[in-house]
């Protein structure tokens, strides 16, 4: 695994999956600016092959739901992250 990019706001995410085209982004829901949720959107409307998971502080039933909605392929709970990430990311390898 290589880490490719880090982006600090969801436009700056877009451009840089835009021009990366990495296997897995992993993107947290609450950004500055805008939220992920577009940035979810975007990716599975356009980057289909990309995957994406999740990393949220409010993985309540309604962010669950909506993430799932847009096609998430994780959804990872920011305290449960040091468990749960590394056998996500493996998923796809």
């Amino acid at each position: 695994m290589e880490i490719v990019g880090e982006a600090e706001d969801a436009e700056t995410a877009l451009v840089m999956i835009n021009q990366l085209r990495p296997d897995v982004v992993l993107l947290d829901i609450f950004m500055p600016i805008t939220d992920g949720f577009g940035v979810l959107r975007h990716v599975k409307d356009w980057l289909e092959p990309t995957k994406v998971i999740v990393l949220t502080s409010d993985a309540s039933e309604m962010v669950r739901q909506r993430c799932a909605s847009l096609r998430a392929d994780v959804v990872i709970d920011k305290g449960d992250a040091g468990l749960q990430m590394l056998p996500a990311l493996r998923m796809f390898q």
